[in-house]
């Protein structure tokens, strides 16, 4: 009962953890991206048209 696969446990873990903080940060940064380049309608919802 070695404690490999416990690392490798973790390893996995904390590489899925990485990517879904990828993922938010790149759909932030696109968000971003998208308000800044359109008129959003009553200042929220979906946008307009574009800038």
């Amino acid at each position: 009962n070695s404690i490999f696969p416990y690392i490798l446990l973790l390893f996995l873990l904390f590489k899925i953890k990485l990517a879904e903080n990828m993922i938010k940060v790149v759909l932030r940064y696109v968000f971003e991206y998208v308000n800044e380049k359109c008129i959003p309608v009553n200042n929220v919802g979906p946008c307009l048209s574009m800038r």
